[in-house]
């Protein structure tokens, strides 16, 4: 139930959703003072979320800083989180433009930073319970990376982050891994991830990657010319946010 809420979630977090409700609410006004209303309400947040230089600070703001990429020891496991790959109807799965966490996982156990790389993720499409699991897919494209078998332990069940820590946990206490663990997300889903870890009794050290921002010069672009992807960045950083909220009543993430 939680895991159908979620996705449920993320559409209403949907700036776009917004926009649209407000056009809908000025359509359907009677009184044209109310019609003014909404139609500038629509505007607001038409150029709120389609302007580059707020979403740059924002998110630079929120997600997990490059310097916790570096790292002066070794660890027993780097635990690495799906949401980087989709598959199509023939049930092949491609990586997606999320996969700089695998890229960094495989790289930290090349350099020795990382003893063992734990893959977490099950099936996390909704309507489609039938595709092939991240964590299958993550393992395999490992091994075939030159990563030995058993180098890479799997999670192929848990579907949100909750679950990814409780699988991680087990796959830990089983595999008689000892501490410190590296956790390898997106730097937007770092620090929802740690507090998610840290409920379920899992202390880890964050290794962020694929970075949506970068702290660099802004430009006259960024201030003046909208950008309307930024519309479905913003519902990934605002999923993120009031996960946080979600996880401080509930304990899931």
């Amino acid at each position: 139930m939680f895991f159908i809420a979620s996705k449920l979630l993320y559409f209403q977090l949907s700036p776009l959703t917004w926009i649209l409700l407000a056009v809908v609410f000025r359509w359907r006004a009677k009184l044209q003072a109310w019609k003014r209303r909404w139609g500038m309400i629509a505007i607001l947040l038409l150029v709120v979320f389609t302007n580059t230089f707020i979403h740059k600070q924002v998110t630079l703001a929120w997600q997990t800083p490059p310097e916790a990429m570096q790292h002066n020891k070794q660890y027993s496991a780097a635990i690495l989180l799906g949401g980087l790959s989709y598959s199509d109807k023939e049930r092949r799965t491609f990586f997606g433009s999320t996969s700089d966490r695998f890229i960094q996982a495989a790289r930290l156990w090349h350099t020795g930073t990382v003893k063992k790389i734990i893959v977490c993720g099950g099936v996390g499409n909704l309507l489609n319970r039938d595709e092939p699991t991240e964590g299958g897919f993550m393992r395999d494209e490992l091994i075939a990376m030159g990563i030995p078998d058993s180098c890479v332990l799997a999670d192929t069940t848990s579907k949100n982050t909750f679950e990814n820590a409780l699988q991680a946990k087990a796959v830990i206490t089983e595999a008689s891994l000892q501490p410190p663990y590296l956790l390898v997300t997106s730097a937007i889903h770092m620090p929802r991830s740690l507090r998610t870890f840290a409920k379920a009794g899992l202390k880890v050290e964050p290794h962020p990657s694929n970075y949506e921002v970068i702290d660099s010069k802004n430009t006259f672009k960024d201030f003046l010319v909208p950008d309307v992807t930024l519309l479905d960045k913003w519902t990934y950083l605002l999923k993120e946010m009031v996960g946080i909220v979600v996880y401080s009543m509930t304990g899931k993430a």
